[in-house]
């Protein structure tokens, strides 16, 4: 891993002409990895400039007080100054994204046919992909701002906030809504994920119309106790279960009984895909298909594991409909 790589921060298209790369002299410099990666969203490090003999028309090193000829210098400038830099190439672009907008802009991998050998889903996989299995999910609340701790909302409360977001769908919504999760509640109604499920269940359509190893998918729903209870089941809470480690993680998982039982689950679960590409393991869970369109077999991760088939699908494609994010 002491291979002298040189690569770009780009942006796909003519239009994008204020991206600039930045050099590493050893892959394995985790310091200087730290230092780039959160430059913008979705940074990747894709193109090595030892392969490009024209690096004008990618990199504009003016912002930084650098010459064309001086990229190898971009590793001595400050995080601070290449933040700001980053930020003026963004306004001059594709813009600044505002906090708590659905779309993300920013600094995006680009295709190059070495690293990213197409955009993902264009339309489907990369057939380097066809024989590598494959667990897709969610959580059931994702990075969405929850309605937990309103503990006096009511329906007609709710009704009138969706409204706002799907006119005159707002009472299909809670019609498939119902449908979808009887026990619901009105606080559940503004807070179910409505950005990356909808986009996961594409993504597993996609997937399983490949031909070759299959694809399971699961929706993690156990909701986190702590610290009162009302941060429902937020975006990557399913990682101290996969990775077995609720000490780690106690202000996020609480230390119950349910909370340790779980963790074992889903970490035995993990364990045995990743030795074997099938999830399945007797006795820790009821038997997880994969996935197909017509089924769409899910498995929900909570307390009490069970399998689903194409339970939100209806839900989830009129949420995807109304364009929720904008």
């Amino acid at each position: 891993m002491s291979k002298e790589r040189k690569v770009l921060f780009v942006h796909d298209g003519p239009k994008y002409k204020d991206s600039y790369g930045v050099r590493f002299g050893n892959t394995s410099d985790i310091d200087l990895l730290n230092r780039y990666k959160y430059l913008g969203h979705n940074v990747s490090f894709l193109m090595r400039l030892k392969e490009v003999k024209d690096t004008s028309k990618y990199v504009n090193l003016n912002s930084v007080g650098l010459k064309i000829n001086e990229v190898d210098k971009l590793d001595t400038i400050s995080y601070s100054r290449l933040t700001q830099a980053g930020n003026k190439a963004l306004a001059k672009t594709v813009g600044i994204r505002k906090v708590g907008s659905g779309i993300v802009m920013g600094f995006a991998p680009v295709t190059d046919g070495v690293d990213l050998l197409q955009q993902p889903f264009s339309p489907g996989f990369a057939e380097i992909a066809n024989n590598v299995p494959l667990i897709i999910g969610t959580t059931y609340n994702e990075l969405i701002r929850n309605s937990y701790k309103e503990n006096n909302l009511t329906i007609q409360d709710a009704k009138e906030r969706l409204s706002k977001a799907y006119g005159n769908k707002t009472d299909e919504y809670i019609k498939l809504f119902a449908k979808t999760y009887p026990e619901y509640t009105p606080q559940d109604l503004l807070s179910i994920d409505t950005v990356f499920r909808p986009n996961t269940i594409i993504a597993a359509d996609a997937r399983s119309l490949q031909k070759g190893k299959p694809v399971y998918s699961y929706l993690f729903k156990w909701s986190s106790p702590v610290p009162d209870g009302t941060r429902g089941s937020f975006h990557g809470l399913e990682l101290p279960f996969v990775f077995n480690n609720i000490d780690l993680s106690e202000s996020s998982t609480g230390k119950s009984p349910d909370t340790y039982a779980l963790a074992d689950i889903l970490s035995s679960v993990w364990i045995n895909f990743a030795k074997t590409g099938n999830p399945n393991v007797p006795g820790k869970i009821p038997v997880w298909e994969p996935y197909t369109t017509e089924k769409g077999a899910t498995m929900i991760f909570d307390n009490k594991c069970k399998i689903l088939y194409n339970n939100d699908r209806e839900l989830m494609a009129l949420i995807k409909s109304v364009n929720y994010h904008k």
